[in-house]
């Protein structure tokens, strides 16, 4: 849990998510609720970070006339993807781009109608954030949106360790019943440790840059978005996003 560039590449790790993230599968159905296209137009998305595939792979199934591009740092950080998304073998392309590359997105030429991103960005520091949103603009066709479903910064470090609280709750009966790894299940005690011992709320993992909801959806107005909304939020889980209009 320590870092989340680590446990996504972890297959164990991807088939407990589900379990270990308290509505999970309401945030990725929520994500592909907000497609601004009808079930037969020729979408063509992409998918930052990639991760398990799952949502990806719920895009496609869909999406029937949909391909994919999927972003993640390396071969073995798409292990996981590629095996959710074997059976679209001729609809999705995987690029290896780090995202903290300003350059990670030059390869991609295809005009975007979508820009899909689940619990990676909170890795990236404020500044590449910002600047990958402005990309991604730029290369979404009119229509097209960016949705992102990611942790997010609460507004105090309190309210923040009370959602950690209840988090550690949901795992600790999955645990109990066993339904998670002894991976997972390591990864977690890490997590506890570091964010819900005795000492007040600790700084939080270089390997973690959360922003808050509202500094994002400030940044997508300010690079031309437009409809800039909160879709839907959980604890310090939330959906956001915004479109490009004429």
């Amino acid at each position: 849990m320590k870092d989340n560039s680590v446990d996504f590449l972890t297959p164990h790790y991807n088939r407990d998510l589900p379990l270990l993230l308290p509505r999970f599968d309401e945030m990725r159905d929520i994500v592909v609720q907000m497609i601004p296209y009808d079930r037969d137009f020729p979408l063509t998305f992409l998918d930052l970070g990639a991760g398990s595939g799952s949502l990806t792979a719920a895009i496609l199934e869909q999406y029937p006339n949909s391909k994919a591009i999927c972003v993640a740092p390396s071969e073995q950080a798409l292990t996981c993807a590629r095996e959710c998304l074997a059976p679209f073998p001729e609809r999705v392309n995987y690029h290896t781009e780090d995202l903290n590359d300003y350059e990670a997105l030059e390869s991609i030429h295809d005009p975007l109608h979508l820009a899909i991103s689940i619990l990676v960005l909170h890795q990236l520091p404020h500044p590449r954030k910002r600047s990958l949103f402005a990309e991604i603009f730029v290369k979404l066709a009119l229509g097209g949106a960016l949705i992102v479903a990611d942790e997010i910064l609460s507004p105090s470090d309190h309210l923040q360790r009370f959602y950690y609280k209840r988090w550690d709750l949901h795992v600790q009966e999955q645990l109990k019943a066993g339904r998670l790894s002894a991976e997972t299940e390591s990864r977690w005690g890490e997590f506890v440790r570091e964010n819900l011992g005795e000492s007040s709320f600790p700084a939080q993992p270089g390997s973690h840059h959360r922003a808050g909801m509202g500094i994002q959806m400030k940044w997508l107005v300010e690079l031309g978005y437009r409809e800039v909304d909160c879709y839907w939020k959980y604890h310090h889980w939330s959906i956001f996003g915004g479109f490009r209009t004429a």
